[in-house]
């Protein structure tokens, strides 16, 4: 875990949901001697193999799975850390390219970056498992509207208020075809958004 408290690691120890799963361990005054494992549960493991478990730093765990329905193989999911002691969302499988109808596992991201490597046996591999490096792009976002009146007329010359949950204010003005678009890096990642439309007469 982030911390270094928790130790997950994949076994078929006695007690599991099947096959593989996916176990942990707390420690104790910084060692894990003599610790018990205790089972993940079954909101992250299956009756299938659960294997190659990776705690990122931002809390959300990582692991490989031919118990839920994927892609083909062993296929990547996540779920998102939630408050609490090994607390965590509704898992979610990774999208293609990084999973694919081959086996697909063993994902580890650098720190603080959203980039890192897996490891596949996909075609055009130089042999049987082959590792990968992967680096996610920066999401665009654009938020674009028409600006009309009740009679479907376009209105040139609206004032169309965009308030960010970043407390940043934006204004633009619709064109002759009340058409208004803020898609130059105005609205960021993981930024909510309050739209208002004015004009004098309406």
């Amino acid at each position: 875990s982030p911390d270094d408290n928790i130790l997950i690691f994949a076994s078929d120890l006695a007690g599991g949901h099947g096959g593989k799963d996916l176990w942990y361990v707390e420690a104790e005054d910084g060692s894990f001697a003599g610790a018990t494992p205790q089972n993940l549960g079954a909101d992250i493991n299956t009756a299938g193999d659960d294997m190659f478990p990776h705690f990122r730093d931002n809390g959300y765990l990582y692991w490989s799975t031919n118990g839920r329905d994927g892609l083909g193989g062993l296929d990547i999911w996540k779920a998102e850390g939630r408050e609490g002691n090994l607390a965590f969302g509704k898992p979610q499988a990774l999208p293609a390219p990084l999973n694919s109808v081959s086996d697909d596992f063993a994902i580890s991201f650098k720190r603080g970056e959203e980039a890192g490597m897996l490891t596949s046996n996909r075609a055009g591999g130089k042999g049987s498992d082959d590792l990968y490096s992967f680096e996610l792009p920066a999401l665009e976002f654009c938020y674009a509207a028409y600006i009309y009146d009740e009679n479907e007329v376009n209105l040139d010359g609206a004032t169309v208020t965009v308030e960010l949950s970043t407390g940043e204010t934006i204004e633009k003005m619709s064109d002759a075809d009340g058409y208004v678009d803020f898609c130059e890096g105005e609205i960021g990642e993981n930024v909510t958004f309050k739209v208002t439309v004015s004009m004098e007469g309406f």
